[in-house]
């Protein structure tokens, strides 16, 4: 098992005391490895007053398939009148290892080697390095590639 640490803030760096914030990690399909069976049953964590939160998953990298984790983040608006979700459209695969969310998120995926396949380079030259399977807008003017979207293939 692998410990899963990290912070939950709005985009004002503020916590959300008071609106019961849960985050969910979904596994994308059942999957098996040395330590049994795992089914896509959720698993939860509520974050501490001051947003903090710590769990532990089985590690992607363990299981004998390719699978991932999805992730929903749920809360209860100002009003706590209703909950309010987020998906983020996230492939989360949890090395053997643990660590931040956020250093996971940004470090490790299950298509493109380290790279979240799921970004786009918005610049004017190619990227470099330019993963695999992300996405370059080239934003230059004025040349014959301008507005061209590319994806990298090999």
């Amino acid at each position: 098992m692998a410990t899963i640490t990290g912070t939950l803030y709005d985009c004002g760096l503020g916590n959300l005391v008071g609106k019961a914030p849960t985050l969910k990690f979904t596994l994308s399909n059942p999957a098996t490895s040395s330590a049994g069976l795992f089914v896509t049953e959720p698993i939860s964590v509520t974050p501490n007053a001051s947003g903090a939160f710590s769990m532990t998953l089985e590690a992607t990298a363990t299981m004998n398939q390719n699978r991932y984790y999805n992730l929903s983040v749920t809360w209860l608006d100002s009003a706590a009148a209703f909950n309010r979700v987020d998906f983020p459209d996230w492939r989360i695969v949890i090395p053997i290892v643990g660590g931040t969310l956020s250093d996971i998120i940004a470090n490790y995926t299950n298509d493109s080697g380290g790279w979240n396949p799921l970004m786009v380079f918005w610049q004017t030259t190619e990227p470099n390095p330019w993963p695999i399977g992300s996405v370059w807008v080239d934003t230059s003017i004025d040349t014959p590639t301008s507005g061209d979207i590319r994806r990298r293939k090999a």
